[in-house]
Order: structure tokens, then C-alpha cells, then sequence
């Protein structure tokens, strides 16, 4: 389940569902535009496996580690401060509403922006 990948069988037989490679547009090799970039949620294949294209996080760096922690730091949070200090959140609402989404948002953020940053490094010749 962590890959992304299920069995939707309602039946017999069945259907592979990919949830994750659903963002078809944001897995493209920059360079083919065939294969697929991401092994997983967040981490990079080694190479493409169509043109053969080194991909790993060697090239992007850590870039996209800082910009989620970022705009998670200085736009989620202030507006988490907001709501306690005005409307006062539960703590039921912190473990089951606020961390939850922080952690989701935190991994499709990463995800995007990983990509955008391979596909520019790619897309400067």
C-alpha cells in the first residue's frame, strides 16, 4: 500500500489501480518523455528506463526538502497559530486533522516540487 498500488476487484479479475502515477504530467522523464521518474511516493529512480538517462537526487540536490519545509514552515503554521489563538483547536483535532494533513501536504509538495526541479535541470539545454 505504500507503493501506491492496489487490486480493485469488485469481481473477478480485477484492475491494477496506480493512485500515485495518476499524476501521469508530474512522472515523465524530462528527457523521453516516456518514462516514469518516481519509484514510489518521493524517491527517484536511478535512471530512465527507456533512454537510459542518469535521474538520481544527486543532480536536484536537497532543494526541495528546503522549499516544502518553507512554505510549510512560514505559511501552514502561522495560519495553525491563527486558529488557536482565535478559535482554540482541540487536541483531538491536532491528532487527527492537523498532523495528518501537514504530513500529506508535506509528501505531495516534495513530490512536485522534486519533480519540477529534475525537470528543470533537464529542460536547461
Amino acid at each position: 500500500m505504500l507503493s501506491g498500488c492496489f487490486y480493485f476487484s469488485p469481481f473477478i479479475g480485477g484492475e491494477v489501480v496506480n493512485f500515485i502515477n495518476n499524476f501521469r504530467y508530474l512522472n515523465k522523464c524530462p528527457n523521453c518523455k516516456q518514462g516514469t521518474v518516481f519509484d514510489g511516493l518521493i524517491k527517484l529512480k536511478d535512471y530512465c528506463y527507456n533512454c537510459n538517462v542518469k535521474l538520481n537526487s544527486d543532480q536536484i540536490g536537497d532543494g526541495a526538502s528546503w522549499i516544502t519545509t518553507t512554505l510549510v514552515c512560514f505559511i501552514i503554521i502561522p495560519l495553525l497559530f491563527f486558529y488557536e489563538i482565535n478559535i482554540g483547536i482541540s487536541l483531538k483535532i491536532y491528532l487527527l486533522v492537523v498532523f495528518p494533513s501537514l504530513v500529506i501536504v508535506s509528501i505531495i509538495l516534495l513530490r512536485i516540487l522534486r519533480y519540477f526541479l529534475l525537470k528543470k535541470y533537464y529542460d536547461v539545454i
